[in-house]
């Protein structure tokens, strides 16, 4: 009796000491089956702090790999190594019960966890923001259970956007065979964002020199049960992860989506004044909401902050909106009665309750769409009249000798009836001259209709960007060049100072950030318009005198140097990295040659109108020593049906390129850009040109660098 009992202390103590007694994959399995999935604390504020897959372990907002795992006494020891470092950590379980156990981490004390995850998780305490702007890296990683490469991606991306210039920095988030994902994110403040992933986009909020981690339910990567974007279930962990859970927990609760599209019809049912007792009645609903997290969360500073922003900027975003869509809408309908009703200075309380000059407005991802509608002039016209500006008696005028709809069309847009019509009665005048008096509007000079004038002002108000170019190219006056230009200049003066005061009155700020930022961005265009570098200095010197904060003064004096830039536009070489290896693979067969790269899609009407404006200069190209065109669209954007027919009839005379939707991330990624088409030209050594050339130069481009060829 005393022998079994001194073999049963020995095999006990061998327990402890042997490094691991598992013998087969089999009964390994098995133990892990036991812990397998997510595990939360079993406490008030359910916190995702353990995730337990096949081959990976998250555990301190860090991804691990598996050294081993045993059985021990009456629990589970699972010791795993850092994916990305060196740092290994032992976790041990105890024997779980109804999806609940006890978790050790290391040399720390033991914690109760659960399995099950609760919608709303409790919310740090943290104070508000102290130093909102902090450029530095942030890092995205998680986990796709159920991810298999055969699924047919192997990355996601980010599209980080700077609020201040309106340009894209793409970042490709590459995901590993067994589901993990990881990524970097360059960041000049916190932002709220969207994690695209194989057509589905997951929010997230970060700050610079965080790091967030994400698990992404399997249901989502199930073809045949493909669940809406709302109801994916997404977990966070990191220093924000009770923000990013309570913003996403309050949009789906709270349902800030309002369809746009219908904002379209209700302005021609609702006088301004319905409209904004419907936007006040939801935005109370919302407030109230925010009110009860409040209360229940006070320690969350931060959070409320931001909910509050989100609140007061989709609000005014409504009422942006709707005042934005029936301005063109009056014009053709002229007996409408809600249309008829004019909104006065009490429809803009919105903008004294917007965070206009908040910096910590910018987290929101809409921010660019929103001070786009504050910056319409047409919109604010509404309480007011712009100053009368003075007008020379006569002036010799003459019609671009290309109206705006064929302008369109050369740009792959399709014209309406109505829209048709227009373009031939505007063709009769096209290139003519004419004298204009101070009474003269162009639009009487050509005999158009009121219908005929909201039909061109629409126009225009639906392809502001292509009108902006239609201006650079074609407007002209053909004799008093200096007085029109003059005339211009003392107009766009007026007209700044006077919305500088109407914004004064509406939000009771002399310059608010948000306006301020409304500013700069239509100083883009308003550069491109004059075509004197004198003119444009001193708009700029006007400007600069109503702006405050350094960053916004920046980006105008940058918008000026493009503008009018004082050196020949260089070239640069690309980074090191894998989007430049999957670039430099796809061009390999040409190196040597200069090349023109379209990037674009079968879906992109611009895309394919500057494939065709290219299709002669193609011919005359066609196997040139030292030139070619190249053609690039991805499987994930370009059905494969549409993308062959499409190549087949207009690619043929140059080479079209159909790559993995993971490649074309990393061009995104590689080039930094969003839209399309987008131009690259690439040197003869691999270097990336700087001279803006596109489907509409190009031509001209080709015969000063290699001359006629035919």
């Amino acid at each position: 009796m005393m022998k079994k009992i001194a073999l049963l202390i020995v095999l006990v103590w061998l327990a402890e000491i042997t490094p691991a007694y598992t013998t087969n994959i089999g009964s390994k399995q098995s133990l892990l089956e036991q812990i397998k999935g997510n595990w939360f604390r079993d406490d008030s504020s359910n916190k995702w702090e353990y995730g337990i897959y096949d081959s990976l372990v998250i555990a301190n907002n860090r991804l691990y790999t598996y050294s081993q795992i045993r059985s021990k006494r009456k629990q589970i020891e699972l010791t795993v190594r850092e994916k990305h470092g060196t740092e290994t950590l032992t976790l041990l379980f105890s024997k779980p019960d109804k999806g609940k156990c006890q978790i050790q981490a290391g040399k720390g004390k033991r914690a109760k966890f659960t399995q099950y995850s609760v919608p709303a998780k409790a919310v740090d305490a943290e104070p508000d923001f102290e130093d909102f702007f902090r450029k530095d890296t942030a890092y995205l990683q998680g986990y796709l259970d159920g991810y298999t490469p055969n699924m047919g991606f192997e990355t996601g991306i980010v599209y980080i956007r700077n609020v201040f210039t309106d340009e894209y920095t793409p970042s490709v988030i590459a995901i590993e065979p067994d589901g993990s994902f990881y990524g970097e994110l360059p960041l000049e403040h916190p932002v709220e964002n969207y994690l695209s992933i194989n057509d589905f986009w997951i929010p997230f909020y970060i700050e610079p020199g965080q790091t967030l981690t994400m698990y992404i339910d399997r249901g989502a990567w199930k073809k045949e049960e493909k669940p809406a974007e709302g109801k994916l279930r997404v977990e966070y962990m990191g220093g924000s992860a009770s923000i990013a859970y309570l913003m996403s927990h309050f949009d789906k609760k709270v349902s800030y989506n309002f369809d746009f599209k219908n904002i379209q019809k209700v302005q021609k049912e609702f006088t301004p004044e319905q409209f904004k007792a419907l936007v006040k009645q939801r935005s109370e609903a919302w407030e109230h909401s925010i009110d009860s997290i409040a209360r229940i969360y006070p320690q969350a500073t931060k959070a409320i902050h931001l909910l509050k922003n989100k609140t007061a900027l989709q609000e005014g975003r409504m009422i942006l909106e709707f005042l934005h869509y029936r301005i063109g809408a009056a014009f053709t309908d002229t007996t409408n009665t809600a249309l008829k009703a004019k909104a006065d200075e009490s429809c803009y309380y919105f903008l004294r309750k917007m965070p206009i000059d908040d910096e910590c407005a910018l987290v929101e991802y809409q921010i660019g769409k929103i001070t786009q509608l504050i910056s319409d002039m047409d919109i604010l016209n509404g309480i007011g009249n712009a100053s009368n500006i003075k007008l020379p008696d006569t002036v010799q005028y003459t019609f671009p000798t290309v109206t705006f709809p064929d302008f369109l069309i050369k740009k792959g847009i399709k014209l309406n009836d109505k829209e048709e019509a227009l373009r031939k009665k505007l063709q009769k005048t096209a290139g003519t001259t004419v004298t204009m008096t101070k009474k003269d509007r162009t639009y009487d000079l050509q005999q158009l209709t009121e219908e005929e004038i909201a039909t061109q002002q629409q126009l225009m108000d639906n392809n502001i960007s292509i009108y902006v170019d239609y201006i650079s190219k074609y407007f002209e006056s053909s004799f008093d060049k200096k007085v029109m230009q003059q005339t211009k200049f003392n107009y766009r003066i007026g007209a700044l100072h006077y919305k500088d005061s109407l914004l004064n009155t509406c939000t009771g700020s002399p310059s608010p950030l948000l306006w301020q930022l409304a500013k700069v961005k239509q100083s883009d265009i308003e550069f491109k318009l004059f075509e004197s570098r004198t003119l444009a200095q001193q708009y700029a010197d006007e400007l600069k005198g109503t702006l405050t904060h350094p960053l916004v003064i920046n980006v105008m004096e940058q918008a000026l140097e493009k503008a009018y830039p004082a050196n020949q536009p260089g070239t640069y070489q690309l980074p090191e990295g894998k989007a430049t290896e999957v670039f430099r693979r796809l061009i390999k067969p040409y190196q040597g040659k200069v090349l023109f790269i379209d990037f674009w899609t079968t879906w992109c009407g611009p895309c394919r109108a500057g494939i065709k404006e290219t299709a002669k200069l193609r011919k005359q190209y066609k196997n040139h020593p030292e030139f070619q065109f190249i053609y690039v669209t991805s499987q994930g954007e370009s059905p494969e049906k549409e993308y062959r027919e499409f190549a087949e009839k207009q690619l043929k005379d140059g080479v079209s390129l159909y790559v993995t939707a993971s490649e074309y991330h990393y061009l995104r990624q590689l080039f930094h850009f969003n839209g399309i088409p987008h131009y690259v030209l690439v040197e003869k050594d691999g270097s990336i040109s700087e001279a803006g050339i596109d489907a509409y130069n190009i031509g001209e481009y080709l015969k000063k660098r290699f001359g006629s060829t035919h």
